[in-house]
């Protein structure tokens, strides 16, 4: 799914040096907004790749039916189809802008891409944190860790859209965290402990920097969650 004004690329597939032509069809009302365009093929160092890449806009919300056509070295006719949404009232967490200043630039299509994953990672946040905008208003969660979090969620498919857990290209092997690399939005724990008021702003029954030992308590040694970021025990949570 895209945003309205979006857009994106599509890319058709098919024997080298075929004729290719598209029509793009808004399905809910039926109109052709382009008919039997033309598709170049990717060339690539001078040799043909039976790619056929296109770049496409939503203007309109609803489902769009991209119809490619081939010819010549190869025949045939495939749909591919795209839902663009009207532009939600509610702002992500987190901007391109703010994507771009941390990751560097991005192609349109790419932006086009990292916008909507924002857009999604904002609205897990949401669904996972009921009443996170309130407590961004109220200040107990700063806005800029709760824009960190929604980027890092994007990112991470960005880089890793296909959800690898290694790749290696010549002699250079890279890998994967196992628990981010499933190519789709998630909240890991590091970005969970961003999602939640710090441990100073809370606690365990409600009374903020109160504690209480009874008799016959011996204090133990306190644990430091690395992951969440808190310190329980005494003097934790």
């Amino acid at each position: 799914m895209s945003d309205v004004g979006d857009a994106i690329e599509l890319t058709y597939t098919t024997a080298p040096g075929a004729t290719v032509v598209m029509s793009w069809i808004h399905t809910p009302t039926g109109a052709v907004l382009q008919a039997d365009v033309a598709v170049p093929e990717k060339i690539v160092e001078g040799q043909h790749t039976g790619q056929y890449p296109i770049v496409l806009v939503g203007a309109l919300a609803g489902v769009y039916e991209a119809v490619f056509s081939a010819s010549g070295t190869a025949t045939g006719k495939d749909s591919f189809f795209e839902r663009f949404d009207p532009i939600s009232s509610i702002a992500p967490l987190a901007t391109v802008g703010e994507y771009t200043e941390l990751y560097g630039s991005l192609s349109a299509t790419r932006e086009a891409t990292c916008r909507a994953l924002l857009k999604r990672a904002s609205q897990l946040v949401r669904d996972s944190y009921p009443g996170i905008d309130d407590r961004i208003a109220a200040g107990t969660v700063p806005a800029d860790s709760a824009g960190l979090a929604v980027l890092n969620m994007a990112a991470r498919v960005l880089r890793n859209p296909d959800g690898l857990r290694s790749q290696t290209i010549g002699p250079i092997s890279r890998s994967f965290d196992v628990d981010a690399a499933s190519g789709m939005l998630a909240i890991t724990a590091a970005e969970a402990g961003m999602l939640i008021p710090p441990a100073g702003t809370r606690g365990a029954r409600g009374r903020l920097g109160s504690a209480r030992v009874t008799g016959g308590m011996v204090p133990g040694r306190p644990r430091y969650d690395e992951c969440l970021g808190l310190l329980f025990g005494p003097g934790g949570q």
